[in-house]
């Protein structure tokens, strides 16, 4: 009998100690999602830093860029979108191949420039110069009047939807 009672005494100390074990490790559990949490903040906090924000008073311009919303816009301004049947001397080939082809730099830096603000404190400017590419500020292609911009404007944004593109003056 008394083997009993010890064996008795023994299996509810080993059950203590493994309900004490199970509670540590809900608590480690807790613990490392409290560490995840906390990384994930710290995540977030970086992306938050990285997004271009806009400044107030800053001009946007939200375009439509469906085929059907530039052949809109640009019939609103007299000008037709290039289709398949039809060639005109006025049309605009919105083919990638096409992108930045065709037109002339202004050397003066007046006017406005097509801006990318993945860095809004050193936003890229558009330059047409070697066939297209963004440059480093005072290095894009000058546009003499916001029209020649907005052109710009809609074919970089048909060919990248998603950048945050701008024109802004110089």
């Amino acid at each position: 009998m008394k083997i009993s009672k010890e064996l008795r005494e023994r299996i509810r100390q080993l059950e203590q100690e493994q309900q004490k074990q199970s509670k540590e490790l809900e608590q480690l559990g807790d613990l490392r999602d409290m560490v995840a949490i906390a990384e994930l903040e710290q995540e977030l906090a970086g992306i938050a830093v990285d997004t271009p924000k806009r400044v107030a008073g800053q001009e946007t311009h939200d375009v439509d860029l469906s085929r059907e919303g530039v052949a809109i816009a640009q019939a609103a301004k007299g000008v037709k979108v290039k289709g398949p049947d039809s060639k005109t001397d006025k049309d605009i080939d919105l083919s990638r191949e096409a992108l930045g082809r065709g037109k002339k730099p202004v050397t003066a830096r007046a006017g406005f420039v097509v801006c990318l603000l993945f860095n809004e404190t050193a936003p890229s400017e558009w330059a047409e110069e070697a066939g297209g590419g963004w440059r480093g500020k005072g290095l894009g292609t000058a546009y003499p009047d916001k029209a020649s911009a907005q052109r710009t404007y809609i074919e970089l944004k048909t060919k990248w939807p998603d950048y945050p593109i701008e024109i802004r003056p110089i």
